[in-house]
């Protein structure tokens, strides 16, 4: 298996997307950017039960780590919002060719199991762009414009959570619980069915953790 070892070589695999997994670059640190809160924020509320939640990492049967970042609306989400749902999480990047191949069809993915149970959610954190660069909010919302998204985008502008999570490669994604337990962590590209079905399996497995359905959609600021 070929394993692109630059932005620069990755390029031509952006339009074959041929790759299973992609290497993070090193690229230069900035500081995070900042930005107020967003009252009429898309995403959901954070439920009073995890107001005071502290995660751990990005290992399965830990509590997903934390992270307060900027979305593609530039407005500060955090990780919280989404607990009371299962949720699938990808670390990507846009240089990354298996990022925006699963990208490509994630829409497909998130409506199918949203007919499912509305407390779904899907979020990528984006990590670097097209030159291994830290990803800003404009990558963000390219990213989405191009693939047609309506769920969160955030930003990884100084690659804190890819650390803390223990990426090597892109993309990796983290199935998580309404508690915030990592229940699977996959590295590399997966198939549309898979991904349903380790949804499915959270949804059954911590149905009584489940948010009320009328409180998942479009829940508000925190």
């Amino acid at each position: 298996m070929r394993l692109a070892s630059s932005p620069a070589a990755a390029l031509p695999l952006l339009m074959s997307m041929a790759l299973v997994g992609c290497s993070p670059r090193n690229a230069l640190e900035v500081p995070t950017t900042t930005a107020g809160d967003c009252p009429d924020s898309a995403w959901p509320s954070v439920l009073e039960q995890y107001a005071d939640y502290e995660g751990q990492s990005g290992s399965v049967g830990e509590l997903l780590g934390d992270w307060s970042l900027l979305d593609q609306f530039g407005c500060r989400t955090d990780s919280r919002r989404f607990l009371g749902s299962v949720t699938m999480l990808d670390v990507s990047s846009v240089w990354c060719g298996p990022c925006n191949e699963a990208a490509s069809t994630s829409m497909e993915v998130f409506e199918a199991i949203r007919e499912v149970h509305p407390s779904t959610w899907l979020v990528t954190v984006l990590v670097q762009d097209l030159f291994a660069a830290p990803a800003t909010v404009k990558d963000a919302e390219e990213w989405v414009e191009s693939y047609d998204l309506e769920y969160p985008v955030v930003v990884d502008d100084a690659e804190a959570v890819r650390r803390d999570y223990g990426v090597l490669a892109f993309p990796v994604f983290l199935f998580i619980a309404p508690t915030g337990e990592i229940y699977e962590r996959s590295e590399g590209i997966l198939e549309d069915a898979e991904i349903l079905d380790l949804m499915e399996y959270g949804l059954d497995e911590w149905a009584s953790d489940l948010r009320p359905e009328g409180e998942s959609p479009e829940g508000g600021g925190a």
